[in-house]
């Protein structure tokens, strides 16, 4: 691949890209790589050297918006991933991409949660990562999708009793604050000791924006605090990318 008329530039701080760059990105943890002014036939390449947060925006012309496929920006994130864009006269198209890794994430409590009484109002938060990869992070204790597509999201929350029997419990999946699973499940028995744990599964597939958020949250019937456990496997959340 030609590097263009220009030298390839390394850099490690936010850069406006020249028509036919080549542009290496130095080992830091969020850039931003912002895209000359659309000219047809333009065309420039970026590459993280590390693994990194690298966002690439295109810069849009006076009465015209220019974007990414569409898009309003475009993310890379592994070591040595690459993307080549080109410009169709306004806006910028990825002919070609390297070394890309799907997004998945995988996040668990560290400590006990207490589950909410009635409906259940908002996701929990599970402040700690099994593992993240392809650009997918913990945001607030919920996984932030870093790019659109169709995700696998499954879950599974256990529940202990605080003092009082309990038999109904629910656990349900977010997507930016709106419950996507539903539905109450009657556990075949109540949990009367402290000790005496139930489970919920929940899987769904989802299909998310870049930026979308995906939680998880959990109630029980009773007025008694009613707690999830500790901890990857015990208690979960993950996603995974399966295609646009």
């Amino acid at each position: 691949m030609s590097l263009g008329t220009h030298n390839p530039a390394l850099i490690y701080a936010n850069y406006t890209a020249n028509v036919d760059d080549f542009v290496l990105v130095g080992n830091v943890s969020s850039i931003v790589v912002t895209l000359p002014l659309p000219v047809s036939g333009a065309q420039v390449t970026v590459v993280n050297t590390a693994v990194q947060t690298t966002e690439i925006v295109p810069q849009s012309p006076a009465g015209a918006t220019s974007y990414i496929n569409g898009g309003n920006n475009y993310y890379i994130y592994s070591a040595y991933e690459s993307a080549t864009f080109v410009c169709d006269g306004l806006s910028w198209e990825i002919v070609a991409t390297s070394n890309r890794t799907a997004p998945s994430g995988h996040i668990y409590p560290s400590v006990a949660r207490t589950m909410s009484n009635g409906s259940i109002g908002t996701p929990m938060n599970f402040d700690s990562n099994f593992f993240m990869y392809g650009g997918m992070t913990n945001n607030g204790g919920q996984l932030h999708v870093p790019i659109a597509g169709t995700y696998i999201t499954t879950a599974l929350i256990s529940f202990q009793a605080a003092t009082a029997a309990v038999s109904i419990f629910d656990v349900q999946i977010f997507q930016n604050s709106v419950a996507i699973t539903t539905g109450d499940d009657n556990q075949g028995g109540t949990l009367s000791q402290v000790s005496n744990y139930r489970a919920i599964h929940r899987s769904v597939i989802l299909k998310c924006a870049a930026g979308d958020l995906i939680g998880i949250g959990a109630r029980a019937d009773s007025s008694t605090n009613q707690t999830t456990g500790i901890g990857a496997p015990g208690n979960y959340l993950q996603a995974a990318w399966m295609g646009a």
